[in-house]
């Protein structure tokens, strides 16, 4: 199988993880970075006969065509609402889990991760955390990191964000999103997360109202009539598509060039799924267009910043993503979201309580972008962050605080030094790398790690020291 050198990279340490003992391994890494195929490599070194797990009919459908592909044409694709209680998973040589953070808490998909501890097992997914933010140590021993957004924008995999929002987190919308589209992204194929089905309904009309090719798309729509929007979106018969609650992942249009929200987020998760519809690259597209119409970034970050993850405290937060699911606050079971008629639960029959449209209040909406700090910043920003892991606080509280104290947002990377760090020369560069590959030795930390810190710190990777590229662009 021909992969790409950092799937290449990934799956090294996939196995020395797996040198070291652990079973549940989960593989983390950008949409656009190939996951399900990292995943059938993995799979086929162990041989034929083993279990795909999935939550979506269509992550099924594309994880047999890579299967048969790869001539795994034995093993098998079960979906989680397929299994029983009593014997979650048959017996196989190996284990994936498609969309890992999702096996966390109900009995029915812990189970079945339960049920793979003999292992191997491996665990997919781009945002490694349960819904609240918490991590997944209950559920896999080791965590992989296969690539990072800025690795793959550079080698043309993934195209940049440009971020278009108010001046900070509002609860109320900063312009309407129609209003929004043909200032900032006219023309542009695009997607818009709506916070609720009557709004979605509303927003595509508005679109239309306009002359523009809209549709709306819904869990409680039929199976034919979601395969209908999709496919017309797809081939560029609809312009925009509002969606509630789906395309969060799994929906691999190359071609869709901007992505609209119109609602909030509870957690980093949402936010990376919902901008990674935009993020693939295509023939003549340079960028995608966000348009942040509450001010999201200010709190989760810019969608392609590095990150970092862990299987403990806090963690950082299907093919088409069309079959949206939900879970009902009272009884806890999750269903389809269209069995939820009228809005109440199938099984214990709670109404879910009906949400208030927001407001939109227009304000002028702009680029967003963030300076560096300096050393007194920094500093300060360190300590914070510490004791607001410590004390389980939210990403927002650190964030917050510091725009109290200095009157303006910080930057997300935040281990990044001043503009001075550049002008460091190439032997202190060496030195900094030699302490942190000591470091890391020294704490078993996984490989890679100290490039990682030396590329957060000087922007480039190392090698580019020893090949003489330094300061040329990448």
């Amino acid at each position: 199988m021909n992969l790409r050198p950092y799937q290449q990279r990934g799956l090294a340490e996939v196995a020395q993880a797996e040198a070291n003992g652990a079973k549940v391994i989960a593989f983390v890494a950008p949409t656009g970075a190939g996951k399900t195929k990292c995943g059938v490599a993995w799979a086929s070194k162990r041989g034929d006969g083993g279990v795909w797990l999935c939550h979506r009919r269509e992550l099924a459908s594309q994880a047999r065509r890579e299967l048969d592909r790869a001539g795994l044409i034995r093993s098998v694709i079960m979906t989680v609402q397929s299994l029983s209680p009593e014997s979650p998973l048959p017996r196989a040589p190996w284990y994936v889990f498609d969309e890992l953070h999702h096996y966390f808490g109900p009995p029915r998909w812990s189970k079945a991760v339960a049920s793979a501890r003999g292992g191997p097992a491996l665990g997919l997914t781009a945002t490694p955390e349960r819904a609240d933010g918490a991590a997944l140590g209950g559920l896999a021993d080791a965590i992989v990191t296969g690539a990072q957004p800025r690795e793959l924008i550079a080698d043309g995999f993934l195209v940049p964000c440009e971020i278009l929002a108010g001046k900070e987190p509002t609860k109320h919308l900063t312009d309407h999103p129609v209003d929004a589209w043909h200032k900032h992204a006219d023309g542009r194929k695009t997607i818009v997360f709506c916070p609720t089905v009557k709004l979605a309904e509303e927003w595509a009309q508005g679109w239309r109202d306009r002359g523009i090719a809209a549709g709306c798309i819904h869990g409680e729509l039929a199976d034919d009539e979601r395969k209908r929007l999709l496919s017309d979106h797809s081939e560029g018969k609809l312009r925009v598509l509002t969606s509630v609650q789906v395309l969060t992942e799994g929906y691999d249009d190359p071609t869709v060039a901007c992505v609209i929200h119109a609602r909030r987020y509870g957690s980093a998760g949402g936010w990376i799924q919902t901008n990674g519809r935009g993020v693939r690259s295509s023939p003549g597209k340079r960028n995608c267009i966000v348009i942040d119409l509450h001010g999201s970034v200010y709190l989760w970050g810019t969608p392609d910043s590095d990150r970092y993850y862990s299987l403990d405290g806090r963690a950082i937060r299907t093919g088409d993503g069309s079959e949206a699911i939900r879970q009902c606050k009272v009884c806890q079971r999750i269903f389809a979201s269209r069995q939820f008629i009228g809005g109440e639960c199938p099984a214990c029959g709670a109404k879910g309580e009906e949400k208030e449209p927001p407001k939109i209040v227009v304000e002028d909406i702009a680029r967003v972008s963030f300076a560096q700090l300096s050393d007194e910043q920094r500093d300060w920003l360190r300590r914070a962050r510490e004791t607001a892991a410590a004390k389980g606080y939210k990403p927002g509280f650190v964030a917050y605080r510091f725009r109290e104290k200095y009157g303006a947002w910080p930057p997300w990377d935040l281990d990044k030094s001043p503009t001075e760090v550049a002008n460091e020369p190439i032997d202190t560069r060496r030195a900094f790398y030699a302490r942190m590959d000591s470091l890391a030795r020294a704490k078993g930390y996984k490989p890679g790690w100290a490039s990682y810190r030396f590329k957060a710190k000087y922007g480039h990777w190392p090698s580019a020291v020893e090949k003489g590229t330094v300061g040329k662009p990448d």
